[in-house]
C-alpha cells in the first residue's frame, strides 16, 4: 500500500473514532481487523456517552432475530449444523466472534496473517461442509468469506450461546477460546525490560469473560477499561500464559506498521520466546 494511502486510511479510523464507532464497526466499514483498528485510534477517547451507545449497539445485534423469511440455501448449498458443541466449532465461532462479522447472508473474517485465513477457511469446511472464498484486498488484509443465509443464522445463535457454554467448558475448549481470542486479538510488548500481553477488544463484557477464563489457568489479568484491552505482565504470569495458553504457530506480527519494533516479519510465539529467555538471563 502506497504511503499516502496508508495516511488516509489511518485518518479514517481516527475519525470514525472520534464519531463514536466501536473498534468492531470501524474494522468492518474499512475491511481491517480490529486490531489494526485499535492501534490507530488507541489515544482516542470517547465519552461515556459514546461507550453506552456502543454496548446498546452490540446488545440489539444480539438480540436481532433471524432473517423473518426464513431464508434457506438453494439445493447443493446445505449447511451441516452442529447441535452440540465440539472443539472445532469452538474454534470457528470464536474466530468469527472475536476477528469477524455475521452479516445478514453470511459470514467474513478478516485477518492480516494468511495462516489465521486459511485455518478459518479450513474450519468453515470441517464444521459447516461450506466452501469459503479468500481474497486479498487493497490494504494487504485478507479476507474469507462464506455467504450462506443459513449459516448466518446458526452463527450468530451460537455466539450468544459461546459466552455461557465457554464458562462451564472442558478445559481444552477454554484454552481454545482463549488462544482465539490472543491470535486475533492479541501483541507482545518486550522493550527495555518492560514485557507484556496485551489483547484488545472493544467489548468489556467479552474482556471480562477472557479475564475469568485466564484464572481458570491460574493465570491473573487486569483489564484497561480506558483502552478496552487485557494485559498480563510479570514473569510467573507470562510463563504460564506461555506454558498453558501461548500463541498458535504461524502468527506473524505485522511488521509493517510504522510504530512496529521488530521492523521484520516474526511469529508472536518467537517474541513470546524472547521475553521468557530474557527473564532467564536477567537471572
Amino acid at each position: 500500500m502506497a504511503f499516502s494511502e496508508r495516511v488516509q486510511l489511518i485518518s479514517q479510523c481516527r475519525a470514525l473514532r472520534a464519531e463514536g464507532l466501536s473498534f468492531g464497526e470501524i474494522a468492518t466499514k474499512l475491511s481491517l481487523p480490529k486490531s489494526t483498528v485499535h492501534w490507530h485510534t488507541r489515544n482516542i477517547k470517547i465519552s461515556l456517552s459514546q461507550h453506552e451507545a456502543i454496548e446498546q449497539r452490540r446488545q440489539e445485534l444480539c438480540r436481532m432475530l433471524p432473517n423473518k423469511r426464513k431464508g434457506k440455501c438453494i439445493a447443493g448449498r446445505e449447511v451441516f449444523k452442529p447441535e452440540s458443541w465440539t472443539e472445532d466449532l469452538v474454534h470457528v465461532i470464536a474466530h468469527l466472534m472475536f476477528d469477524g462479522s455475521v452479516e445478514r447472508y453470511g459470514c467474513v473474517y478478516y485477518n492480516s496473517s494468511e495462516t489465521n485465513v486459511d485455518h478459518v477457511s479450513d474450519l468453515l469446511n470441517k464444521v459447516f461442509g461450506v466452501k469459503a472464498k479468500k481474497k486479498i484486498r487493497d490494504n494487504s488484509i485478507y479476507a474469507v468469506s462464506a455467504y450462506y443465509i443459513e449459516l448466518a443464522d446458526y452463527v450468530r445463535e451460537k455466539e450468544r450461546e459461546l459466552l455461557g457454554y465457554i464458562q462451564l467448558a472442558p478445559i481444552e475448549e477454554k484454552k481454545i477460546f482463549l488462544q482465539a481470542f490472543f491470535d486475533d486479538e492479541g501483541s507482545i510488548y518486550y522493550k527495555k525490560g518492560k514485557r507484556r500481553i496485551r489483547g484488545s477488544q472493544d467489548s468489556i463484557v467479552l474482556l471480562e469473560l477472557v479475564k475469568k477464563l485466564l484464572v481458570d489457568f491460574n493465570i491473573y489479568s487486569r483489564i484497561d477499561t480506558a483502552a478496552r484491552a487485557i494485559e498480563i505482565s510479570g514473569k510467573s504470569e507470562i510463563l504460564k500464559f506461555k506454558g498453558k495458553i501461548n500463541f498458535s504457530k504461524n502468527i506473524f506480527i505485522n511488521s509493517e506498521r510504522k510504530n512496529s519494533i521488530w521492523k521484520q516479519k516474526l511469529e508472536k510465539r518467537e517474541i513470546l520466546n524472547k521475553a521468557v529467555n530474557s527473564y532467564l538471563c536477567s537471572t
